[in-house]
C-alpha cells in the first residue's frame, strides 16, 4: 500500500500496483509510520493521569479484597502472627498506593500472599 493525505487531513491508501493512481490527485504522500502516528496519537497527559487513577483504583480494590478476611479475624481476636504480619504489610502497600503521584506513577510492589 501507498498512503496519501489531503489538505483536510484525510488519509487515503492505494494499491502499490498503480491501478488507483488516478485517484491520487494533489494529495501528499505519507509513510506508513506517519499514518500510524496520525491514526494512533500518543495519549494526552490527562489520559495518562486518568489511566493511572483507574489502575490505582483497581489495585486498591484488589488489596482491600485480599485483607478483608484478616481484618475480620483481627476484629474477632482470632488472627495468628503470620496473618497479622501479612495484614500489616498489605496495609503499608495500600498506604503506598494512595501516595502514588498519578502524573508520574511509580507503582509499589504488592506483598506476597
Amino acid at each position: 500500500m501507498k498512503y496519501f493525505i489531503d489538505e483536510a487531513g484525510t488519509i487515503y491508501a492505494y494499491e502499490d500496483d498503480g491501478s488507483q493512481d488516478e485517484f491520487i490527485g494533489n494529495k501528499r504522500p505519507v509513510t506508513a509510520k506517519e499514518v500510524d502516528a496520525i491514526l494512533n496519537p500518543p495519549p494526552t497527559s490527562e489520559e495518562v493521569i486518568a489511566m493511572a487513577e483507574l489502575r490505582r483504583t483497581e489495585l486498591l480494590a484488589e488489596a482491600q479484597s485480599t485483607i478483608s478476611n484478616w481484618q475480620s479475624k483481627l476484629l474477632l481476636g482470632i488472627i495468628n502472627d503470620a496473618e497479622k504480619a501479612s495484614l500489616i504489610a498489605w496495609l503499608a502497600y495500600i498506604d503506598a498506593l494512595n501516595a502514588v503521584d498519578t502524573t508520574k506513577p511509580n507503582w509499589p510492589v504488592p506483598p506476597s500472599v
